[in-house]
Order: C-alpha cells, then sequence, then structure tokens
C-alpha cells in the first residue's frame, strides 16, 4: 500500500450507537478501514456503515470490500465470535471526507479504528472460496406412488445443512452445486416383475416441500419385468446451482412404480459456497 495522508484512529465506546469516526481523503485514491475489538472478541454483532462526503456535511454510501470474505456492499454486519481485525477497502477518488458508522450498538466490547488514505488504486479481488462438502444419501424400500424423502434411518446427510425433516432450507447469500447423483434399484425377489424408481428434486417457494412441490431435475432407473434379482444404476454428472432464501425450501422425492416391490439407494453430491462466487 502507497500510503498517502495520516493514518486516523478512533474508538467507538462500550455500547455506542450511531456514532461515527472520520477522516480527510482528499488526496487519496483509496482508503482502509481496520476495525478490531478491544475486548478479545466481539460479543455482539455490530453493524457498520461506510460513508463518503465533499464537504463534510452530506455523506453517501461508501461500498467497500470486506478483505477476508470477498463480499462488497457499504454495510457490514460482524458475527459475534469474530476475534480478528477486519479489513474493508474503498475507492474514494473524488471524495474529500469518509467515515465509518456503528449502526447499532457495540455491546461489551470497544471497537477501535484506524482509516489510513492511500494512493493504491481499490482492490477489485476476492478472498479465496470456501467450499462445504455436502452429501446426502438413502436407501430405502419404497412404496409404490411418489413419497417426499428425508435423511432419517437408513439416510445420512452430510454438510453445512441440518434437517430431520422431508425438506431443507439453504441460507441467504449460499449457493449450493450438486455435482453428481446416482439412483440404485434392486429387484430382490426371485419372482420376476418389473420396478421402475425415479429420484426427483423439488423446491417450495415458502412451506416444505411435498410431491405436488415444482420439480427441478429427475433420473430414473429400473428392472424389466422378465428380469428378477437384479440391480440397475443411472448415474449423472452435474452442475446445478440453487440460491438460498430465507423461505425457500428443497426435498427430494422418490417415485415407485412395481409388480415387486423393490429397494432404492441414492447418493447426491455437491457443495455449498458463499452465492457471489
Amino acid at each position: 500500500m502507497s500510503v498517502k495522508g495520516t493514518a486516523t484512529f478512533g474508538t467507538f465506546a462500550i455500547g455506542a450507537s450511531n456514532v461515527t469516526v472520520s477522516a480527510n481523503v482528499s488526496t487519496a485514491n483509496s482508503v482502509t478501514f481496520m476495525l478490531y475489538p478491544t475486548n478479545v472478541t466481539w460479543d455482539t454483532t455490530p453493524t457498520f456503515q461506510f460513508e463518503q462526503s465533499t464537504d463534510g456535511v452530506t455523506w453517501a454510501m461508501l461500498p467497500v470490500l470486506r478483505t477476508e470474505t470477498g463480499l462488497v456492499g457499504y454495510q457490514h454486519t460482524i458475527p459475534g465470535s469474530n476475534t480478528s481485525t477486519l479489513v474493508f477497502e474503498g475507492s474514494v477518488m473524488g471524495a474529500t471526507y469518509v467515515q465509518v458508522r456503528v449502526v447499532n450498538a457495540v455491546g461489551y466490547s470497544a471497537c477501535g479504528v484506524i482509516i489510513q488514505p492511500s494512493t493504491t488504486t481499490a482492490r477489485a479481488v476476492r478472498a479465496p472460496v470456501k467450499r462445504e462438502q455436502l452429501i446426502f444419501s438413502r436407501f430405502t424400500n419404497p412404496n409404490s406412488g411418489e413419497a417426499v424423502v428425508a435423511p432419517a434411518a437408513s439416510g445420512h446427510l452430510y454438510g453445512p445443512i441440518s434437517t430431520s425433516t422431508s425438506s431443507f432450507s439453504l441460507p441467504a447469500g449460499k449457493r449450493l452445486r450438486i455435482t453428481s447423483a446416482s439412483l440404485h434399484v434392486v429387484s430382490n425377489l426371485t419372482t420376476a416383475g418389473y420396478a421402475k424408481v425415479a429420484l426427483q428434486m423439488r423446491y417450495n417457494p415458502s412451506g416444505a416441500t411435498v410431491v405436488a412441490s415444482p420439480r427441478l431435475w429427475g433420473i430414473a432407473a429400473g428392472v424389466a419385468a422378465t428380469m428378477n434379482q437384479t440391480t440397475t444404476t443411472c448415474v449423472t454428472d452435474m452442475n446445478f446451482d440453487l440460491i438460498g432464501s430465507a423461505t425457500t425450501t428443497f426435498g427430494f422425492t422418490l417415485t415407485s412404480t412395481h409388480v415387486q416391490t423393490p429397494a432404492a439407494g441414492f447418493v447426491i453430491t455437491g457443495y455449498i459456497t458463499p452465492s457471489w462466487s
């Protein structure tokens, strides 16, 4: 960083709300904000707002890059368990003053603030994207017709999504990319008879996912009527993206049509990343 101007140091006191720390950036191209808890950790979840002005009287929002997450915005909320110094970078060409405002109470830990002007153009880069692996699997004896399946008995859900019901939600700000799906149908009776099973993914914009919910994708496998004690498998690679929201849920259904009751198993793999990645 090429420094241009003197750094400004400030503090948000315990319980501070809607107060600011300002700095003159009239000779700078960009500015770096550093915020840190003075009592080991952020004990609450304060929200900081970044602003810019040409006269120090009228203020507009200043978009900044939060360097450790890659998120860009003029407001950033800090998790209460965060212990590190947070760094934000923004472009200020044309601005004379900048300030950071704590929108809600800081809590039991005061907050230190450093504002450093710079002649370096603000970075337009993002931090490495964190991937969280997701595996959903189930082995069951599907009844005739269609039913929503859940990771209950004989099922497994590995990853950052937690559910004990037939559908799951994806948090806002997250992206789920499904990379593969496989379906196995086992005809384990001695008497020949057809067995067909379809695996489908459905969603509900508001509420739990049910068999009548809109379908996103599906695969199928089956055993011919002349065969018995056999296994068929359908495997597909995909890059199917889902974006989380506060109300949308997702779920998987098995549709079975058969003369003999088959056993069916499926495995779905993918990963979760921030939605901006």
